[in-house]
């Protein structure tokens, strides 16, 4: 059970710090915890590009006419 702990500080790089849970129910709480921040971080990214990548597409496409040409994947 301690690899499974490192491993899941290691892989979301929350890092040991000077406060850690020893036992299994709170490495098993803060194990949820990292997992879920990671959730929200890469959630907000997404949508924060998401906006950027549409902000930058309303301003390069005028009408109908200035689709010729673009790649829909």
């Amino acid at each position: 059970m301690d690899g499974l702990w490192y491993a899941a500080v290691t892989v979301t790089t929350v890092g040991y710090g000077d406060k850690v849970a020893i036992t299994g129910l709170g490495r098993l709480i803060a194990s949820f915890w990292m997992i879920f921040g990671l959730i929200c971080f890469g959630m907000f990214g997404g949508a924060v590009v998401a906006e950027i990548a549409e902000m930058q597409a309303d301003q390069y496409i005028q009408d109908v006419s200035s689709l010729k040409g673009i790649t829909v994947v």
